[in-house]
């Protein structure tokens, strides 16, 4: 949990535990500069949840009605935890111990399985930046 309060330390955003809106699990209010979890997430889930939202605090995404935004802003967030909690060497050690397999690598990393996919679509496009630099 270090690089994600640290990563929110540095952007200036709020952690809670509480009511997420609509029952999701997290929830970011670009206005307040506050994430609200859900109470009693196991470990795994809270990292996932935790670095997503800190994604989009990064690039201070706001809710909208347009289903393209909300899904390349969902993709956004995704990519953001992913570089926030994947390395590449981790990466590989993972892949080394488990193979292709994706729900093992989430596993062995510790994260949830859409920020290893989100990972592994950046890598192989190229487009995998730290986002701790």
């Amino acid at each position: 949990m270090g690089r994600l309060v640290s990563a929110a330390a540095t952007l200036g955003v709020t952690i809670v535990e509480g009511r997420p809106l609509r029952g999701r699990p997290g929830h970011y209010d670009d206005e307040t500069r506050t994430i609200v979890l859900r109470p009693g997430l196991p470990r795994r889930r809270r990292r996932g949840v935790l670095g997503h939202e800190l994604g989009h605090a990064y690039y201070k995404h706001i809710r909208c009605g347009d289903p393209y935004l909300s899904a390349r802003q969902e993709r956004q967030a995704d990519e953001y935890a992913a570089r926030l909690l994947i390395t590449p060497e981790e990466y590989a050690r993972a892949e080394q111990i488990h193979g292709p397999n994706v729900h093992m690598i989430a596993y062995e990393l510790d994260v949830t399985r859409p920020i290893v996919v989100a990972w592994q679509n950046m890598y192989r496009a190229g487009r995998y930046v730290s986002a701790t630099r």
